[in-house]
């Protein structure tokens, strides 16, 4: 597959990931405009707390995340200095990437942990006393996914896993060195 193609694969992947975060965002904002006219009616809706903070906040905050990695586009702290291409820039990209996809297996561990133990007490929601257990295993799901948009492009290089170029290292602007 040519460099064209991938670039192409990732702007669809990362058009699609954003129309769902859209309309994740255009539904928790819905249902509370909702809820909040409904209330001033004086026949509020219950499990308000349930569906918006369990079942659309997570997947949206993880939705962004997930948006930033298929674009290439994550955040990153340029403390050190290194210059470009050089075997320390290589060891600074490498150590970035360990640290954000450990970082994220740990959300998703403790997630998964945090949904089984949810599920076996039978959670149920404070307003409406609908189960929301099954809400809680959005967090390991969202977690897998960003691992996997992490973890995709390196895998998929022509040149094979983890042989890094001078566009995966992070450098200065050209404007900030001069």
């Amino acid at each position: 597959m040519d460099l064209a193609a991938d670039e192409a694969g990732n702007r669809r992947g990362s058009v699609v990931l954003q129309a769902c975060a859209a309309l994740l965002l255009l539904s928790l904002m819905g249902y509370v405009i909702v809820s909040v006219i409904m209330r001033a009616a004086g026949a509020p809706l219950s499990g308000v707390a349930e569906i918006s903070g369990r079942w659309l906040m997570a997947p949206l905050v993880f939705a962004g995340i997930a948006v930033a990695l298929a674009r290439g586009e994550h955040l990153s702290v340029d403390a050190l200095r290194v210059p470009a291409g050089s075997r320390a820039a290589v060891l600074v990209s490498v150590l970035r990437f360990v640290m954000l996809v450990a970082l994220m297996a740990l959300i998703t561990w403790y997630g998964w942990e945090a949904a089984v133990e949810a599920r076996a007490q039978g959670e149920r929601g404070i307003d409406s006393g609908h189960a929301v257990w099954l809400s809680r295993f959005g967090v390991p799901l969202m977690g897998i996914t960003c691992i996997v948009l992490a973890v995709l492009p390196v895998l998929s290089r022509r040149d094979g896993p983890m042989q890094l170029t001078d566009d995966d290292v992070s450098t200065p602007t050209q404007e900030g060195t001069r």
